[in-house]
């Protein structure tokens, strides 16, 4: 019984006593790093994006409040939002040409 409930309190969401995060990652033209990033509902979450690559990065769910983005190779990007739906949300790179689109990563949102 013990073991169960020490592996139970393992898989819990961590708690996230601040407000907002800062989170960063790099992308290049078939990856991110890291590929995981995690946020907890109600933060406010600033991600900073240095670009290795040509392209346009995309967090399905997040739509409205990150709309799609350009990157250029060697620029840093600056998106701002609330993390106001908990779950895991796709991180895109689209080819400016729309031809091809990768998934780079994933968003988690946990519930606090």
């Amino acid at each position: 019984m013990l073991v169960i409930a020490a592996f139970m309190a393992g898989c819990q969401p961590a708690t996230c006593p601040d407000p907002s995060i800062t989170l960063a990652a790099t992308v290049t033209a078939d990856s991110m790093d890291p590929s995981a990033l995690t946020a907890c509902k109600g933060q406010e979450v600033t991600l900073e994006v240095t670009s290795e690559t040509d392209g346009i990065l995309h967090i399905h769910g997040y739509d409205e409040q990150v709309p799609a983005t350009p990157l250029e190779p060697g620029e840093e990007r600056t998106l701002e939002f609330t993390a106001d739906v908990a779950g895991q949300f796709v991180i895109e790179l689209h080819a400016r040409d729309g031809e091809t689109e990768t998934e780079i990563g994933i968003l988690t949102v946990n519930e606090p």
